[in-house]
């Protein structure tokens, strides 16, 4: 259950994110749900997350500032069944 914290161009987009500053607590309302996976790059951080939700209308859509939305469920089976290290493709929908 990680803590979600915006980024600053989530914060520039959305004035109202600023009370989540700080971070927003883990939790099942929390926008990153269950789990995340946080995409590197040469070891530099992509910006890019798998992430859970429990709202599945966000599924398959870019609402996320690019990052990739999973059922909660479906996050949890990934995060324990991915090593770290493990290469990830991301393919345009």
């Amino acid at each position: 259950w990680p803590t979600w914290t915006p980024t600053q161009g989530q914060l520039s987009r959305n004035p109202e994110y600023r009370q989540w500053a700080g971070g927003w607590p883990p939790g099942i309302d929390n926008p990153l749900g269950s789990r995340v996976l946080y995409l590197y790059q040469n070891g530099q951080y992509t910006l890019f997350t798998i992430y859970g939700t429990s709202n599945p209308t966000i599924i398959g859509r870019g609402a996320s500032s690019g990052c990739v939305g999973l059922l909660n469920q479906d996050i949890i089976h990934l995060y324990n069944a991915t090593p770290i290290g493990t290469r990830v493709v991301i393919l345009p929908v």
